[in-house]
């Protein structure tokens, strides 16, 4: 009976508890146990994604390790260090330009070292022009079509600003208006702008032009004239056809053709008793020169102007400043001779 009994107030209790609860507000249904789901899984997701982060970068920076990270910070030492030197010398080298203002320039050239005499420093401006157009023809060599010109800048520095502005040059002789002592020769070089670029003997005299200028020398020398330049001289022969040779000029020219100059020429067997015996204030040696004789040129002409009294002589050679420069003896032009010729104004009757 007790068990009983006390069973039944066990169901009196629930039953009043059930009868009593208080119904849902707002009359919101019960929630559906899937959307519970749904939500606690986003949530879940969420928490993960935002841990994911943190995880990656500290996956990262534990992928490299403690040496490596060493070797790092020491090269943006090095760096640093670098960048500091740079930007100190710059500033030692700014201050240093502005402590010295006014510093003073030779007057001649302001490429050479002040206090320089004048005569060194046209000298050493000189050389270092011909540097800088020898540099030019070098990275122009395909404007030259005769390539003699090149290496006639090669054998003969002094020919360089010529052989450099030949490309611009229009081919045309100029005056010659120079001062002129009768009995002395002057010097002339091919390579004279007032004539180097005139077309002769297949290429121009510059090149060629040895005969033509030679010749031109001793009429000068002689006469007192300019009328007679080596561009005149080479048309001269060009119009005898007398250039048709490696030295430039015929000898047949100097036997046949020098009327119209009015001079005279008279050919000698080659010695060195006859230079010096036929040389004299009124008359010039032409001599032909052998190939690669006295110079490193080809077979060209040059003129004996004079002698000495120890029995030397002294040439002119159109092709070589550094023969016209010294004396020679005479053996030494006789054994480099192919003809000799002497030439002297034509005597009047």
């Amino acid at each position: 009976m007790p068990l009983n009994d006390s069973s039944d107030r066990r169901q009196d209790f629930y039953g009043d508890s059930a009868m009593h609860r208080r119904p849902p507000q707002n009359n919101r249904p019960p929630r559906d146990d899937g959307f519970t789901d749904r939500q606690a899984r986003r949530r879940k997701r969420n928490t993960l994604s935002s841990q994911a982060i943190p995880f990656k970068r500290q996956s990262l920076l534990h992928r490299i390790g403690p040496r490596t990270r060493t070797y790092i910070v020491i090269g943006l030492a090095v760096i640093a260090i670098l960048l500091l030197i740079f930007i100190i010398s710059s500033c030692v080298r700014s201050c240093a330009k502005e402590s010295t203002p006014g510093a003073e320039v030779n007057s001649v050239d302001s490429r050479v070292a002040v206090g320089t005499s004048e005569e060194l420093t046209k000298a050493l401006a000189a050389k270092l022009d011909q540097n800088k157009n020898l540099a030019w023809i070098a990275e122009h060599a395909d404007k030259y079509s005769d390539k003699s010109l090149i290496e006639l800048a090669l054998a003969h520095p002094e020919a360089i600003d010529f052989v450099a502005n030949y490309p611009d040059s229009d081919g045309k002789a100029k005056t010659y208006d120079d001062s002129l002592t009768k009995g002395t020769a002057p010097q002339f070089y091919t390579w004279d702008s007032r004539w180097g670029g005139v077309s002769y003997a297949g290429s121009v005299i510059a090149t060629k032009g040895s005969g033509p200028a030679a010749l031109s020398m001793a009429y000068m020398g002689l006469t007192g004239k300019n009328n007679w330049t080596p561009a005149d001289i080479a048309g001269a022969i060009e119009t005898a056809k007398a250039s048709d040779t490696d030295s430039g000029m015929n000898k047949s020219f100097l036997e046949k053709n020098l009327a119209d100059l009015g001079l005279t020429a008279d050919s000698y067997n080659i010695s060195a008793g006859n230079i010096t015996a036929l040389l004299d204030a009124e008359t010039f040696l032409l001599v032909e020169v052998k190939d690669n004789k006295l110079s490193s040129d080809g077979a060209h002409w040059i003129l004996v102007t004079s002698k000495n009294d120890d029995g030397t002589v002294n040439v002119h050679d159109p092709l070589s400043p550094e023969v016209s420069s010294r004396p020679w003896a005479a053996e030494t032009i006789a054994s480099a001779a192919n003809a000799l010729y002497t030439v002297s104004a034509k005597t009047t009757e």
